[in-house]
C-alpha cells in the first residue's frame, strides 16, 4: 500500500495512529522516528553553519589549505582509532541513552569554542583541540545513530528512514553554509557556533520522548576483543557487506572532502568571499537534498547493489569535471549534482549495510562501515589540501576524481555477482 490511513505497527511498544503518509514520508509513520527526525531537521542546521564557520575562521587565521585539512583530518582520526570498540558498546546498552550523551557533548564543545571567538581569544590550536575532542564524541554518536534507525522504524521502512535523514541532513547542508555566510559578514563568527550549540536542544528534547531502546545483545560477559573478532569476521565473510564497504572506503578517501577543497575552491579559483563560499556549499546541499527524496520515493521498490556502483562512477566523473570549471554559476550547478551523486551513494550503501546485517551485531557492523566512511577521511583530508595547497584546488579536483573513478572500476570487476541482487540475499 502507498499510505496508510490506520498503523498497527509497534515501533515504540504500541499501538500508535499515523497520518496519511506517502511513499516518500513512510518512515514518519513511526512516532520514534518523528520525534527523532524533528529534533535533527533543527539541529542539522546549526552544524553545518559551525562547520561552514569553521572552515572560513581557519582559512582566515593561517591562510592555508594544509593546516584546513589538518583540522579536519584530527577531527576523523578518533573514529579510526575508536570506532570499531564503540560498535560494541553499543550493542551492549541503549542507543537513545548513548546518542543523549554524546549530543550534549557535542553541545558544550560547540558553545565552549563560540565563547573563545567571542572573548577574541581564539587560535589555531584550540580550533585543532576542539576538532579532535568533537572525533571523540562523534566516534560514538555516528554507529550509534545509524544503527537507532533500525530501532525506531522496528525494521521496516529503514531505506525509507535512511534517505529521510539524508534530506534533512543535506537541506541542513543547503541552508546552513548560507546562513552561516550571512551571520559571518553580519555579526562574525562567533554567533554560528553559538547558535550551534542551541540548535542541539532541539535533538535532545526529541530523543528524551523516544522510548530507551534495548541492547541487541545484553549479555556483559563476553570479553569486548572476542565480541570485537565476532563481527569483523561477519564482515569479511559475507560478500554482500564486505565488498560495499570497500567500495565506500575508496569514495570516502578520495571524494569525501568537500570541507577542504571547497573552500580553497571557493577562494583561489573562483575568487569568492564567505557569501559566495557558503552559497557553494549550499548548492550541494540542494543537489543533495533532490536526491535524498528522490531516493526515498524510490525506497518502496527495493535496493539493489547496483545503484551503488552508478552513484560512485557518477560522484567521480562530476568531481572531475568540477576541476575544469572556471565559471562561478557553472561550479555551482556541477556542485549539486556532485550532492546528488554523493547522497545517492552515501544513502544506498547505509541502507544496503544494515539490510543485510543481523540485529545483534548491527552497532559493530555499522561502527565497521563508519571506520572506513568517515575514519579514512583525515587521510583524504590531508592529501585533498596537499594537492590544492601545490596544485591548485582545481588540479585537486581532477586528481581525486580519477583515483576515485579507477578505485571504483576495480571493485566492480572484484566481485561482479552482487550488483544485480537486492538486499537482503544470501550470496556464495
Amino acid at each position: 500500500m502507498d499510505t496508510l490511513s490506520e498503523s498497527t505497527r509497534h515501533s515504540d511498544g504500541g499501538s500508535v495512529k499515523a497520518p496519511m503518509i506517502g511513499n516518500t514520508f513512510a518512515a514518519l509513520r513511526h512516532r520514534s522516528f518523528r520525534l527523532y527526525w524533528s529534533g535533527q531537521c533543527v539541529s542539522l542546521i546549526g552544524t553545518w553553519m559551525q562547520s561552514t564557520a569553521q572552515a572560513w575562521l581557519i582559512l582566515k587565521l593561517t591562510d592555508s589549505a594544509y593546516l584546513l585539512g589538518l583540522v579536519s583530518s584530527i577531527r576523523f582520526i578518533p573514529t579510526l582509532a575508536l570506532s570499531l570498540f564503540t560498535g560494541v558498546i553499543i550493542d551492549r546498552i541503549s542507543k537513545r541513552n548513548l546518542i543523549l550523551l554524546t549530543q550534549t557533548t557535542l553541545m558544550v564543545l560547540a558553545f565552549g569554542l563560540g565563547a573563545l571567538i567571542q572573548l577574541g581569544l581564539v587560535r589555531y590550536w584550540h580550533v585543532l583541540a576542539m576538532s579532535a575532542l568533537v572525533g571523540v564524541a562523534e566516534s560514538i554518536d555516528g554507529p550509534a545513530r545509524q544503527a537507532f534507525v533500525k530501532d525506531m522504524t522496528d525494521g521496516t521502512d529503514l531505506m525509507n528512514a535512511v534517505a529521510l535523514n539524508s534530506a534533512i541532513f543535506n537541506l541542513a547542508r543547503m541552508l546552513g553554509p548560507a546562513l552561516a555566510g550571512l551571520v559571518i559578514g553580519k555579526a562574525g563568527f562567533a554567533p554560528c557556533f553559538f547558535l550551534n550549540g542551541a540548535s542541539f536542544l532541539a535533538v535532545i528534547a526529541g530523543l528524551m520522548l523516544v522510548p530507551a531502546s534495548k541492547p541487541a545483545r545484553p549479555e556483559t560477559h563476553r570479553k569486548m576483543l572476542d565480541d570485537l573478532a565476532e563481527g569483523l569476521a561477519y564482515v569479511r565473510s559475507t560478500p554482500a557487506i564486505s565488498t560495499v564497504i570497500m567500495l565506500v572506503f575508496g569514495m570516502s578517501l578520495f571524494l569525501l572532502n568537500p570541507a577542504v577543497l571547497v573552500p580553497a575552491f571557493a577562494e583561489r579559483v573562483l575568487h569568492q568571499e564567505a557569501t559566495g563560499y557558503g552559497l557553494l556549499m549550499s548548492a550541494m546541499g540542494v543537489g543533495a537534498v533532490m536526491g535524498a527524496v528522490a531516493l526515498a520515493a524510490h525506497s518502496v521498490r527495493g535496493l539493489q547493489a547496483r545503484l551503488i556502483l552508478w552513484a560512485a562512477f557518477c560522484w567521480s566523473g562530476l568531481l572531475i569535471l568540477l576541476g575544469f570549471t572556471q565559471v562561478y554559476m557553472a561550479s555551482a550547478i556541477v556542485l549539486a549534482l556532485v550532492g546528488w551523486a554523493q547522497i545517492t551513494f552515501n544513502a544506498a550503501a547505509n541502507t544496503w549495510v544494515q539490510m543485510n546485517s543481523p540485529d545483534r551485531m548491527r552497532g559493530r557492523i555499522m561502527s565497521a562501515y563508519m571506520l572506513v566512511h568517515n575514519g579514512v577521511v583525515p587521510f583524504g583530508s590531508l592529501l585533498t589540501g596537499w594537492l590544492a595547497q601545490n596544485h591548485g584546488a582545481n588540479i585537486a579536483a581532477i586528481v581525486l576524481g580519477m583515483l576515485a573513478l579507477t578505485f571504483a572500476i576495480l571493485v566492480a570487476f572484484k566481485r561482479t555477482s552482487i550488483w544485480s541482487v537486492p538486499a537482503g540475499t544470501s550470496m556464495p
